[in-house]
């Protein structure tokens, strides 16, 4: 036998030594997945605090322009429109206080490019109805808000931005820092600001919760609008109203089970305030 004939019988695997090679590879990735999943989720909650980040400076320049006054919850002119709200979100984006792609009326979730995108979120479908549970699917969906002053009416293009995020509101005027308003009984026009919400109202800005992970705006049974999106379902990222942004444990947040009063806010969590008078 020739020396190159030996060489090449001695340095082929054995199908023992290719398996053993498989299983170290398959060993390795099995505890490597685990680190690069937690990486990635890592990133995309550093991109969703990065948003509200943005999303809280545009906040506060609205307020510069308007004065003291917080862009609403929601408002709906119901003797023009019977279709979507005007939201905070789309207040920013009519006043080009923060960028997001505008959609149509019928188009699909557009996450591109978006302040308004959390990357955790989902883009498959658009909310429908209320969350029913901690980790229902809606509440990483987003939702739709008309831009304000809308271009070329309500059915016009370019009229929407798409939202993942939520704003700590209620339908009505209460406790909380930003409420509802319909044009019939509590401002006759966009142009009337009577009862509108101001930041004056907000006693301790730096701990009061502005937007957050979550669908549409906090109401009653509002634990299960905040959406446990990050760290593996264990934390939610949290704008103030004076603009800092945090990653926090649910552990912090109320749960959907507590009666919201704020003797019950300040016992789960004193640091962190959903009502004006906390």
């Amino acid at each position: 036998m020739s020396m190159s004939a030996s060489y090449n019988k001695k340095s082929a695997f054995t199908l023992v030594e290719l398996l053993v090679v498989i299983s170290i590879i398959t060993i390795l990735a099995s505890l490597l997945l685990p680190a690069l999943s937690n990486a990635l989720d890592a990133a995309r909650t550093t991109s969703c605090v990065s948003n509200l980040k943005q999303i809280g400076i545009g906040s506060l320049m609205y307020g510069d322009d308007n004065p003291n006054y917080i862009p609403i919850s929601e408002w709906k002119d119901l003797s023009h429109w019977s279709g979507d709200w005007v939201r905070w979100a789309g207040i920013l984006a009519g006043g080009e206080y923060t960028s997001a792609p505008r959609s149509s009326k019928d188009d699909l979730p557009n996450n591109a490019a978006s302040v308004f995108h959390c990357p955790s979120g989902l883009a498959d479908a658009f909310t429908t109805g209320g969350p029913t549970s901690l980790y229902d699917p809606i509440n990483l969906r987003p939702y739709k808000s008309l831009i304000y002053p809308t271009p070329g009416g309500y059915n016009g293009q370019n009229t929407r931005v798409h939202v993942w995020y939520s704003t700590n509101g209620s339908s009505g005027t209460s406790a909380r820092p930003n409420w509802r308003v319909f044009p019939d009984n509590q401002a006759q026009s966009w142009a009337s600001w009577n009862n509108l919400p101001k930041m004056k109202r907000i006693s301790h800005p730096s701990a009061t919760v502005a937007i957050y992970d979550g669908c549409t705006c906090v109401n009653a049974s509002a634990g299960n609008r905040m959406s446990r999106r990050h760290g593996g379902g264990n934390s939610i990222n949290l704008l103030f109203y004076d603009g800092r942004a945090v990653n926090v444990d649910i552990s912090k947040i109320p749960p959907p089970t507590l009666y919201w009063n704020v003797t019950n806010l300040n016992d789960l969590n004193p640091d962190i305030k959903w009502y004006v008078n906390q």
